[in-house]
């Protein structure tokens, strides 16, 4: 919110300069930010929708500063009256009440003064016409939200609801909307006239033309209109602040007091004000005691001074005793509701700055090894760059794999019947979470997410801890699979201090047979592999890959390591293409060169499976990757061809290998 300093330091009657007075409000929890032209932008949390006014900030900065600010903010007082020929009907579980000022024969309308009509630009309102700027100005003043309708352009009576069919809606500055059914609307006896609390329809905006005019005053609950703007595409003044909550108290008196404006800049012949469905908010009595406040803080604070404090701020105060206060929290206070919320308020007016400082007594925290593994993952994650997402464990119970829905852990009272179960696996949700955030334009994304999957076993229950996670490649990469896996080595080797042992991946919901099973000391661990394309619908731009990781199967026990003096002489790497039985595995493979005792073998690495019907249908070809390295001497070429010679002996005697040309 930008509110012009000149304006704002008359209203208040404050002598500090515009830097002083936003270092004032900055201290008690409202950053302030001296803008150019003589401006001071407040920044407003979200539950603090009472400060969006000038009446908001006089009563924070009266309890600041001690200084008592009596408002001069006279009204138009007005007999309010109930006709369902002027308002029909207002659907309270949305609107609790609804105000309308019929004037007419408006005439001799004249500019708002010079300093009101600054005070609307520095707020970055445009001037429209004085009827509309005087309903604007109205809301910088006192926080209540006013529309301007034409009174000529629209067929009484007017009603508050919901439509009954989708309609195309054209709002004020001419763009058409497609209104939903979920929006609040105010309706006239043929249309939409206005998207409640938010914006009105073109047609029935204030013109040079107007001479009568309806002034609307209501009260939307907050949750009937936040994120009704962002729906739309709209961000309105009207909208940032019914979305945080209004006084549903001022709805009259915010009518009354345009009147009294309306009759310093124009004419007018009669004045009628309709209300329904007004209700008196109840009042929230909350006690505390001061002693409890000084424990909470660490502050010693008169009690005449909190009652002072919480006066300024617009509460009533009663004292029950010498320690003992009962709060009366205004309507205007919609985050208040515990004493702890009190104390806060009383500390934020004393100074957080006075709480004092105790010496900490530093204490090893009580961390469990598997909190530590988790971290030591999310950081190993974050380094490999990827971003940590969240889901929730609710999913929809309509499974198409009859095992998984067999075995599903189904909620007694579900919130909603589309999240009755609590998933099997983190990949799906993932795999959402990365379709939604690619078509907001994130195409190369790597997500991961560390969770609980819940199966049932029999009669058991079981909670398993997962990682999971999907990484993305462009189109055109050829190498994806390595990359996975180096990053699977990677993983399991800061997880659990080996090396993981890879076989060729069984039956997966998520993965095609581009893929791998992973495996930990002979125990499966997780799976990891090329996600179907059945699930994507962006399978033409991306290749997408994704893992699951049963972190509570992982041994984070660290191993103890031997230490070697590296080799100054040179390493020589070669290739091996052998053709084996389908059924052989590439860790039957490396398991038997490495049992075989190589002389100056260091390393075996997979590159490649390959499946052709050139070579057999029951047969498949492996790419192996050895290194070679002396400590003692340089390997020659023929050496190195005698160690290979002898691999490939072995292979063909346990395997029944060949050679693949």
């Amino acid at each position: 919110m930008k509110i012009d300093y000149a304006f704002l330091k008359n209203f208040l009657q404050a002598k500090e300069s515009i830097h002083n007075l936003a270092d004032l409000m900055t201290s008690i929890g409202f950053e302030s930010e001296v803008i150019p032209k003589n401006t001071i932008e407040f920044d407003v949390t979200p539950n603090r929708g009472d400060f969006l006014s000038l009446k908001g900030i006089a009563r924070e900065y009266s309890a600041i500063s001690g200084k008592s600010i009596k408002l001069n903010l006279p009204k138009s007082s007005q007999p309010f009256q109930r006709n369902k020929s002027v308002i029909s009907f207002i659907d309270k579980s949305a609107c609790t009440h609804y105000c309308l000022g019929v004037v007419k024969n408006v005439s001799n309308i004249k500019e708002l003064s010079a300093d009101k009509r600054r005070l609307l630009t520095q707020a970055e309102i445009p001037l429209i016409h004085p009827l509309v700027d005087l309903a604007n100005y109205v809301m910088l003043e006192i926080g209540t939200p006013l529309h301007i309708f034409d009174l000529d352009k629209i067929a009484m009576p007017i009603s508050v609801g919901y439509p009954k069919k989708q309609q195309k809606v054209k709002v004020i500055g001419g763009e058409a909307k497609h209104f939903q059914t979920s929006t609040l609307a105010i309706m006239d006896n043929d249309r939409i006239v206005a998207m409640a609390g938010i914006i009105g329809e073109e047609s029935s905006a204030v013109s040079k033309n107007t001479i009568n005019i309806a002034i609307e005053s209501a009260f939307f609950k907050p949750e009937k209109i936040i994120n009704q703007s962002r729906l739309y595409g709209l961000t309105t003044d009207a909208g940032f602040r019914f979305e945080r909550g209004v006084d549903p108290a001022l709805q009259e008196f915010a009518l009354e007091r345009y009147l009294k404006l309306l009759s310093e800049i124009a004419s007018y012949n009669s004045v009628e004000c309709y209300r329904e469905g007004f209700s008196k908010a109840k009042i929230r009595a909350i006690k505390i005691n001061i002693g409890d406040f000084e424990k909470f803080s660490d502050i010693k604070l008169p009690i005449s001074q909190a009652i002072n404090i919480l006066k300024d701020l617009g509460f009533e105060v009663s004292k029950l005793s010498p320690a003992l206060l009962e709060v009366k929290v205004p309507s205007f206070r919609n985050d208040i509701s515990i004493k702890e919320d009190i104390y806060e308020e009383l500390l934020r007016i004393t100074g957080y700055n006075n709480v004092p400082i105790i010496e900490e007594h530093i204490h090893r925290p009580l961390i469990s090894d598997g909190s530590r593994l988790d971290n030591r993952i999310k950081q190993f994650m974050v380094i490999k760059g990827f971003n940590e997402v969240q889901n929730m464990p609710f999913v929809n119970p309509q499974n198409p794999d009859k095992a998984l829905s067999k075995n599903s852990v189904v909620i007694v009272n579900p919130l909603r019947e589309e999240e009755a179960v609590l998933r099997q696996s983190l990949l799906p949700q993932l795999i959402a979470n990365f379709i939604k955030n690619f078509r907001r334009g994130f195409q190369l994304q790597n997500i991961f997410e560390i969770g609980s999957r819940y199966h049932k076993t029999g009669n058991k229950y079981v909670q398993d801890k997962i990682l999971a996670g999907v990484v993305s490649f462009p189109a055109d990469a050829d190498d994806n699979m390595f990359l996975v896996k180096g990053l699977m080595e990677d993983l399991l080797s800061l997880a659990s201090g080996s090396k993981p042992i890879f076989k060729p991946i069984g039956p997966h919901n998520e993965f095609s047979e581009i893929g791998l099973d992973v495996f930990n000391h002979k125990k499966q661990v997780g799976s990891f592999g090329e996600i179907k394309t059945s699930l994507i619908k962006e399978k033409q731009k991306i290749h997408l890959f994704g893992f699951e990781i049963a972190i509570d199967l992982l041994d984070p026990t660290p191993k103890k390591m031997k230490l070697r003096k590296p080799s100054k002489f040179p390493f020589s790497i070669k290739d091996l293409n052998v053709i084996v039985g389908s059924e052989v595995s590439y860790e039957d493979l490396r398991t038997t060169i490495m049992n075989a005792k190589i002389k100056d073998l260091t390393d075996i690495s997979f590159v490649d499976r390959f499946l052709d019907k050139k070579i057999g249908n029951d047969k498949v070809s492996y790419t192996i990757r050895m290194k070679f390295q002396s400590t003692a001497i340089s390997l020659t070429d023929k050496e190195i061809q005698n160690n290979i010679k002898q691999i490939f002996s072995v292979l063909q005697g346990t395997f029944n290998a060949s050679l693949r040309q």
